[in-house]
């Protein structure tokens, strides 16, 4: 499985918050599980992720959007009763 997000941001603090992330998500799975990693295009981080289980993946492409939505309002968000169908 494989999958991308892409953030429109300008703020190198909060690419280094997300390689963090990232590197904290690649320790927290199990070795294998998932691959994932972002790049700094301009204005657009994209990140990319490729693993085994479209779980996984969307399990962290949902820490990265509570980051994001934290980063932007302040508050941390839940995700959509949606995303767990």
């Amino acid at each position: 499985m494989m999958g991308t997000v892409y953030i429109s941001v300008d703020d190198e603090d909060f690419y280094q918050l997300v390689q963090t992330l990232l590197n904290n998500m690649q320790q927290e799975h199990n070795e294998g599980a998932v691959l994932i990693a972002a790049s700094q295009l301009e204005n657009l981080l994209v990140i990319r992720a490729l693993g085994n289980w479209s779980e996984v993946i969307l399990a962290c492409f949902q820490k990265i959007w509570q980051l994001v939505r934290q980063h932007w309002t302040g508050d941390c968000p839940q995700p959509p009763r949606i995303w767990a169908t």
